[in-house]
This record gives C-alpha cells, structure tokens and sequence, in this order.
C-alpha cells in the first residue's frame, strides 16, 4: 500500500512528466521548447514564450437530502457492477466551482441543489486535474 505521502508524490510526478511530453512543441509558434531543470515550464526555443503546467478543475459533489438522510451517488457505464460514486464533472471556461456543481448535478440526474460547501481539494492525475470537492443539499427531498 502507498502512503498518502508518496501517492501525492507520484500523483504530480506523474502530471509533470505527461505535461512535459506533450507541450514539446509551442502552442504559440510550433517551435521546440525547452524544459527547465525542474520539469514545471518550458520556453520556446523560437519566440521565447513560457509555457507553465496547469490543472484542469473538476467539481466532485456528494448530494444529501434537505433531512440529510440519504445521499445521491451515480454509476457510470464504465463502473463494475455495484460501485457507485459521487456526482463529478469538469468546469466550463469562465465557470465558478459552484456554477460547475450546479451544472453537473443537473446534467447527470436532473435534480436541484442549494448550499454548495467547499470541503477539500486534491491533485489528481488523470488527465492532471485539480479535484475540488463538494457537498450540496438537494432542493427537494425526494432523490
């Protein structure tokens, strides 16, 4: 079992290497770029541009009811029988974390949610997301 400690490690090391493979190239020019010592930006060898890594954000939202007795949770196609998770979704250009919690949870089940709280967040790899978890109360008590 890896410690919390060693797979936030892996987890970044991960994301810097993919980062660098695929930003070998300026996206301004198309010149190569080059990587710094420590493998977080690179500068086009041509025009000179910086390119840093970035995080794409991602809300991940556990639903409760208003009496706060039962939770949403969905199961996506690609899940083994039997496991469930949380509602989550990536966050549109120009979207808060609570506008992304909003659309999502609309998108994936259709319901209403009020009292967005912003619990935690955590790196998470794949494909080099920045996961801002949620909870979120449903408008009605039916879920």
């Amino acid at each position: 079992m890896v410690s919390w400690r060693d797979a936030h490690t892996l987890s970044r090391a991960n994301s810097v290497l993919l980062w660098n493979r695929n930003n070998a190239f300026c996206g301004k020019c198309g010149s190569p770029t080059e990587r710094n010592a420590a493998g977080h930006l690179r500068r086009c060898s041509s025009c000179n541009m910086t390119h840093y890594p970035s995080a794409i954000p991602v809300g991940i939202v556990l639903v409760t009811d208003p009496s706060h007795q039962n939770i949403v949770l969905v199961r996506q196609p690609r899940q083994p029988p039997g496991m469930y998770s949380c509602i989550a979704g990536f966050s549109d250009v120009g979207e808060s974390l609570e506008d992304t919690v909003h659309r999502e949870v609309a998108e994936e089940v259709g319901i209403e949610v009020s009292s967005v709280r912003y619990v935690a967040s955590q790196h998470w790899p794949f494909p080099g997301s920045l996961m801002a978890g949620c909870f979120a109360v449903a408008e009605k008590q039916e879920v």
